[in-house]
């Protein structure tokens, strides 16, 4: 059974280990002998060595262990320190003295030590988040710790994570701070009874801040590392599939070898300072001219850092100026005469292919002009093309994109700048197959209404102020959009399918849909302004205007509201309301 002795710190009880307790005794013996000991001051070590003990989880009346009494002498440093000169002290003084700083570019020589201040570069371990690389560079060079920390924080935000390698490195080869003679060292204090003490009871971060920002050092080091290893996996998916070029014009795959080639040297510096920082801890000691090679490394990895950055700035901005440029330069219109719209009452627009065709926009125009289209597009890039036709069942209008993208405008860049404008008749009937874009009315409106059929994907937005009615039917599109814009009075919307109607204002609306769905098939969602909410709303011909006839749907966001028509089943059709609070 272990035996335990009673001792007093600082008249506070603990219990220690019999071997812990004459060493203990023996270190403060030498510790008095080395401050000429005072009384006070034998008081304020046992103080610190209470404060240390109780960073190690040792309290009041607990034990105290061999390896504690050895963290307290790493800590306090060796007896031999602890010593008292006058002639050292007023030295010290002098040294002071001489330091001080003259004026404003005293002042900035001092703070960023460009005089030979005797500081060693060392980990600061009392002030550490992870390491204490930051910390011993702030004490270094004078520089105020938040702020490094924030500006690193930035930097590896704006890197992507590349500073990591390099905090890693440095982590390796500087030393840490293991005693307060080492902390004076690192600060260019000089070794006197003053400092010393001043150092030794210098209170250090609490264990809440340092677990605050540890938190946050390790989920910014993560987030380095994610950012890190999904760079590289896109780099060496790029290189496996030989499409890492594919995106740059050619004029500029210079630029992008020459990144290449830099990000390689980026690499191997980083890889040289990695092994000799290995080297160094396995030797447990620095050579100077392996230290300067390090340095030497990290200063080139710096530079060849920027150097890609900005290669890879000059580059997109210049492509993308470009790009802009030859837009401007190399627009053309063509105008496509189309006889099949002549007098047609009725009219289908399709989109071949089975792509969307987006930017698509129909004029009415008075019946006295032929119709045409208008097609905007970038010259010698995809254009479309345009055929009209006059069947039994109305006009039909089949688009088509035609060429490829190339040169400044790899992949459907180009597509973004193709646009077309169908001037035609006024309709009584218009289907919107696989086509973007917008449907504008001309001349009075009044008496008119208008049919209106949504196909696959198609998007319509209709401005048709003043009409009497539209009959829209969204049956069988999938993700198609219908939006009707301004006054119109009577509205019918038919539909089973995924669409969508945004509505503005009406004075009646009319929903259908059939008696069963699909399981997949019962989504259609109508949106309404609901300052602009219609007198009558009917569903199948039953009156549900009030809304005490619609089930809200709790769906935990009083804004906007949810309403549903339908008995809600997956074989039964059912149609989502949706308010919007629009002003």
């Amino acid at each position: 059974m272990k035996e335990f002795t009673n001792i007093h710190l600082a008249r506070t009880p603990f219990m220690i280990e019999p071997e812990a307790r004459r060493q203990l005794a023996d270190y403060l013996e030498d510790v008095q002998a080395a401050l000429g000991g005072t009384e006070d001051d034998m008081m304020e070590i046992e103080l610190r060595i209470i404060e240390i003990l109780h960073e190690h989880g040792v309290h009041k009346e607990q034990v105290i262990i061999q390896r504690d009494v050895n963290a307290i002498m790493q800590q306090l440093g060796s007896p031999s320190v602890f010593y008292s000169s006058i002639d050292e002290e007023a030295q010290a003084r002098r040294s002071q003295d001489s330091h001080k700083p003259l004026g404003f570019w005293g002042n900035v020589r001092h703070r960023f030590a460009l005089t030979d201040s005797g500081r060693r570069l060392m980990r600061d371990t009392n002030n550490a988040v992870l390491s204490g690389v930051l910390a011993g560079i702030s004490a270094r060079y004078n520089i105020p710790l938040t702020l490094l920390r924030i500006l690193v924080v930035l930097a590896s935000v704006v890197s992507m994570g590349l500073l990591l390698p390099e905090y890693i490195i440095l982590a390796a080869v500087i030393p840490p701070t293991k005693s307060t003679a080492d902390r004076l060292a690192m600060k260019g204090l000089p070794l006197t009874r003053a400092n010393l003490q001043r150092e030794a009871f210098k209170p250090v971060t609490t264990p809440l801040g340092i677990l605050i920002l540890r938190i946050i050092g390790i989920v910014i080091l993560l987030g380095a590392l994610v950012t890190i290893a999904s760079s590289t996996a896109n780099v060496l998916i790029a290189l496996a599939h030989g499409n890492l070029l594919a995106e740059i014009p050619t004029a500029y795959h210079g630029f992008a070898i020459v990144s290449v080639i830099l990000g390689v040297c980026l690499a191997i510096c980083l890889f040289i300072s990695a092994v000799l920082g290995i080297i160094a801890l396995q030797r447990g000691k620095l050579p100077k001219g392996m230290r300067n090679t390090i340095i030497a490394c990290l200063v080139a990895s710096g530079i060849i850092f920027a150097a890609i950055t900005s290669l890879v700035l000059v580059m997109t901005h210049t492509i993308n100026t470009e790009r802009r440029h030859a837009v401007e330069q190399t627009k053309e219109q063509t105008t496509v005469q189309l006889a099949g719209l002549a007098d047609a009452k009725s009219l289908t627009v399709t989109g071949q292919n089975g792509k969307r065709i987006a930017h698509v926009g129909y004029k009415e125009v008075e019946a006295s002009k032929e119709p045409y289209i208008e097609i905007t597009s970038l010259r010698g890039q995809k254009t479309l093309t345009a055929t009209a036709s006059a069947e039994e069942d109305g006009a039909h209008l089949a688009l088509a994109y035609d060429g490829v993208c190339n040169d400044l405008f790899a992949g459907d860049t180009c597509e973004e700048e193709v646009s077309a404008t169908i001037y035609g008749p006024k309709l009584s009937s218009l289907t919107w197959d696989n086509i973007s874009g917008g449907y504008y009315t001309a001349g009075a409106t009044e008496g008119r209404t208008m049919n209106v059929a949504l196909k696959h994907e198609g998007l319509l937005t209709m401005r048709a102020t003043g009409m009497t009615g539209i009959e829209a039917d969204v049956s069988d599109t999938q993700r198609g959009k219908l939006t009707i814009e301004g006054y119109v009075e009577n509205i019918g919307i038919t539909g089973k399918g995924q669409g969508t109607v945004i509505l503005d204002s009406a004075k009646q609306v009319a929903i259908k849909t059939p008696d069963t769905c699909g399981k997949n098939d019962n989504q259609l969602q109508i949106t309404y302004n609901r300052k602009n909410r219609p007198e009558k709303i009917s569903y199948n011909d039953q009156d549900v205007t009030g809304q005490d006839s619609l089930k809200k749907l709790e769906l935990g966001n009083p804004r906007p509201t949810y309403y549903r028509f339908g008995s809600g089943s997956d074989a039964n059709c059912h149609v989502f309301w949706r308010e919007l609070h629009i002003k």
